[in-house]
């Protein structure tokens, strides 16, 4: 059942269609209680937040396809980032960086508090990954399916770090 054992666990799956209540949510995920975990989802593709391949303007030859960061360590435990990149660099046919030109935005910075148990990862993974990079911008299930178990493994682990940690 869903209320089972000391600790809950929250799946916020869709994050980026909270407006009203988002407020109000973020101050929840700021001080939860020690019994609670979250996991928070959001909608990179229709929301603009994953990136080309191949920037020229910004950066010199192909960005990594999956680019984890924790501000440097700042943001989570080390033990936890390290884990996510082996999961990450173990992909075959993907490539991955950690803290490499994307270090992780606001929400990594602000809300990461590895000392009060509260780990914040950005994961920035390059379209081509699981769309096209070009009009008209198509989800590419054949290819976003050959992603999607890494992502699953790093998701698992790091369910598995914080239920380790809350115990």
């Amino acid at each position: 059942s869903p209320v089972e054992g000391a600790r809950k666990v929250l799946v916020l799956a869709d994050m980026h269609r909270v407006q009203d209540a988002g407020p109000m949510l973020l101050k929840t995920i700021e001080e939860p209680p020690t019994s609670t975990i979250f996991v928070i989802l959001a909608d990179a593709v229709r929301k603009g937040y994953s990136i080309r391949s191949v920037l020229p303007r910004f950066f010199e030859g192909k960005l990594p396809d999956l680019n984890l960061g924790t501000a440097n360590g700042e943001s989570c435990d080390p033990a936890l980032a390290q884990q996510l990149l082996q999961i990450a660099e173990a992909a075959p046919g993907y490539t991955a960086v950690l803290n490499g030109r994307f270090k992780g935005g606001h929400i990594t910075r602000h809300y990461g508090q590895p000392g009060q148990g509260v780990h914040a990862v950005q994961l920035e993974m390059t379209q081509c990954s699981y769309m096209q990079e070009c009009l008209p911008f198509d989800y590419l299930p054949e290819r976003a399916v050959q992603v999607q178990p890494h992502l699953q493994r790093m998701l698992a682990a790091a369910l598995d770090f914080a239920r380790a940690s809350r115990i």
